[in-house]
């Protein structure tokens, strides 16, 4: 396998490399992020002989601004950023090692299969979310291995529309890679203009045609059929077979490959994977209340996407009170303690948002909008000194606003005269200014206070 990193190394002076996962035509490091209290995340991007493809690299940046847009709701997996590597694009996300794969007892039947609906309702609850806060976005490969279990019995969703990044791949024979495909170990076919997961694949998604919400509900019919039976609803040993199969094939019941099975949960299954797109369900809204009908469970509100930044402070802050509950109970000097009792608000939700898609954009070249998010970040913490420095050198370096830049700076080190980052900043425009004296002191000040304090 040829990557440009191994195990050990140093990715952009910041994350070290702890795993490499490939397969079909994506890459993903495992790294740790001394950023993020070394939390690991993963950096994915495109194989080497893809990256080549001007098409691909620009559908795979813009899928993954889309990611970073969707924010920081607790049934998705949080993309932090898209971060410029030597010139290449790589999509930042936290690292959730299982998948519901894992987790899921796959072959021992009905046994679990009230348990396991509380996952599916959690899926439901994050793809509602996702096309509340983004209308007319598709998934297009919703899977076992796409479906991420966080602690706690969490399932987050990821990898938004990195599959339609292979659409843009000029229409050759059909490649079929069975090794650890796409980016969570799929299997991944491109047949022509046909990109996906064979076994996940709905009928118009192997036809080539226009794809909304329905197409994702399908590929969700079939992962809650193995939810249910703990079995795929159709087995092939080939591309071609599988796509007979799901265009051609009458699904089996549910209640044919598992004991047990009420006949509301095997009519329900059996709309999901319905051939025609209008005779499924027509909303995950839908699809949520008729699980919750059939579990008893009381069903959850809908995503209020209004207020995003109030909804992921208030899962962040369960979240942590949940680990900082488990490490009382099984570690007293877990870091996590220490962390728990730091509360976050939604001003804090947001202004974190805005860094990170503000370093995306200026990574895609879009320096006017990442101006805009800089601007709306000091609307929200007009003293949050990062912000000016941001805007500072977004001014000076893409804007040629050296005299505006220069003030932005100088707030920013008025407000926290120990951001090293800050008097680089400042050197780096008073150099473009010609002051040259000025500069040189201010990196001096950088470099004293980048240096390592002695112990």
């Amino acid at each position: 396998m040829l990557t440009r990193w191994g195990v050990g190394d140093i990715i952009n002076g910041r994350w070290e490399v702890f795993g490499i996962r490939s397969g079909g035509m994506g890459l993903v490091y495992l790294c740790y992020d001394p950023g993020l209290y070394g939390d690991p995340v993963a950096l994915k991007t495109l194989r080497p002989e893809y990256l080549s493809n001007r098409a691909m690299r620009l559908r795979f940046i813009k899928e993954g601004l889309t990611w970073v847009r969707l924010g920081g709701y607790h049934g998705i997996v949080v993309c932090h950023g898209i971060e410029n590597v030597l010139g290449d694009p790589y999509i930042r996300t936290e690292y959730i090692p299982d998948s519901l794969r894992d987790i899921v007892g796959w072959g021992k039947g009905s046994a679990n299969w009230k348990v396991n609906l509380t996952f599916a309702i959690q899926v439901c609850q994050g793809m509602e979310y996702v096309t509340r806060r983004i209308p007319g976005m598709v998934h297009r490969d919703i899977k076992p291995e796409n479906i991420r279990w966080h602690v706690f019995g969490l399932t987050k969703i990821t990898d938004f529309g990195l599959a339609g990044v292979f659409d843009e791949i000029l229409p050759t024979d059909p490649v079929v890679s069975h090794d650890e495909a796409s980016f969570h170990g799929a299997l991944l076919t491109r047949m022509g203009q046909i990109v996906g997961t064979p076994a996940y694949m709905s009928p118009e998604q192997w036809n080539g045609e226009v794809l909304d919400m329905r197409s994702d509900i399908y590929s969700f019919g079939c992962v809650l059929y193995e939810l249910v039976t703990g079995k795929p609803v159709f087995v092939a040993d080939s591309p071609f077979d599988y796509r007979k199969a799901h265009c051609d094939a009458v699904p089996p019941r549910t209640s044919s490959a598992a004991r047990d099975v009420p006949p509301e949960l095997d009519d329900l299954v059996s709309r999901c994977l319905a051939k025609r797109p209008a005779e499924r369900f027509r909303s995950w809204r839908e699809i949520i209340s008729a699980i919750c009908a059939v579990s008893g469970d009381p069903e959850p509100e809908i995503p209020d996407v209004a207020n995003i930044f109030e909804n992921a402070a208030q899962a962040r802050n369960d979240l942590m009170d949940q680990v900082g509950a488990f490490a009382d109970g099984h570690d007293p000097d877990f870091k996590v303690k220490r962390i728990r009792t730091e509360r976050f608000t939604a001003r804090e939700m947001e202004q974190t948002a805005l860094f990170h898609e503000g370093i995306s954009l200026i990574n895609l070249g879009e320096y006017g909008e990442a101006l805009c998010r800089w601007n709306r970040a000091l609307e929200l913490d007009p003293k949050c000194a990062e912000a000016w420095v941001n805007k500072g050198a977004t001014l000076s370096n893409y804007f040629q606003k050296h005299d505006e830049a220069l003030v932005c700076i100088e707030t920013a080190l008025r407000l926290n005269s120990n951001l090293a980052n800050g008097w680089n900043c400042k050197g780096t425009v008073l150099r473009k200014l010609g002051r040259e004296r000025e500069a040189e002191v201010c990196f001096q000040t950088g470099r004293k206070l980048q240096r390592p304090t002695a112990e």
